[in-house]
C-alpha cells in the first residue's frame, strides 16, 4: 500500500492543474480499457477478440495524434478546448451507441483526442525537470486509484457505467484551463 504513497510524494504541485487534470483522464481510459473489454464483448455480443478492435482504435489514434500534433498544431488553450470537447463527445457517444462499428470510432476519436492531450502536456513541461516528473508521475498514481474504481463499478454495472464516469472526468480539466 505504499506505492500511491510514495506516488503521491513525489508529486511536486509544479504543473498546472488543467493539464495535470487532463493527464490524468489519459491514463484512467487507458487503465479503464482491458477492464471493460468482457463488458464490450457482452454489449454488442461480440467475441473478446473483435471487442479487442476498439482497443486497437483509441491506441492507434493515441499514436497518431500524439505524433501528428506537433507536426500541425501550436500549442493553445483552444486545442486543450477542443481535444478535451471530442474527448467528452467521445466518451459520452461511448456509452450509448448500440453498434459495435460506432463504439471503435467513438474510441478513434477518444484516441486521438488523448494524444493531443498528451503532447500538448508534455510540449508546456519540457526542459522543467520537477513539471515533466509532475506530468510523468499523474498516469502511475492515476492507474494505481482508478482501476479498483473501475472494478468495483463494473461489478454493479458495465462498460457504459465507465464510459460516463470518464465522461465527467473529461469535464473536469476544462473547469481548470491551463495558460498557454
Amino acid at each position: 500500500m505504499q506505492a500511491p504513497l510514495r506516488l503521491l510524494a513525489s508529486l511536486r504541485g509544479s504543473t498546472d492543474p488543467g493539464l495535470a487534470m487532463a493527464v490524468s483522464v489519459s491514463m484512467a481510459t487507458f487503465t479503464a480499457t482491458p477492464l471493460i473489454l468482457p463488458s464490450v464483448a457482452g454489449r454488442f455480443d461480440v467475441g473478446t477478440g473483435v471487442a479487442g478492435l476498439f482497443s486497437a482504435a483509441q491506441l492507434g489514434a493515441f499514436v497518431v495524434g500524439s505524433a501528428v500534433s506537433g507536426r500541425v498544431l501550436e500549442p493553445s488553450r483552444r486545442v486543450f478546448v477542443v481535444a478535451l470537447v471530442a474527448l467528452v463527445a467521445a466518451n459520452g457517444a461511448s456509452a450509448i451507441v448500440a453498434d459495435f462499428a460506432l463504439l471503435v470510432a467513438a474510441r478513434g476519436i477518444a484516441g486521438l483526442a488523448l494524444g493531443t492531450v498528451a503532447w500538448l502536456a508534455y510540449s508546456q513541461v519540457f526542459g522543467d525537470a520537477d513539471r515533466v516528473g509532475d506530468i510523468a508521475v499523474i498516469g502511475p498514481l492515476t492507474g494505481v486509484l482508478a482501476a479498483p474504481l473501475f472494478g468495483v463499478l463494473l461489478q454493479v454495472s458495465d462498460d457504459r457505467a465507465v464510459f460516463w464516469l470518464l465522461t465527467a472526468g473529461s469535464i473536469a480539466p476544462l473547469t481548470r484551463l491551463p495558460s498557454l
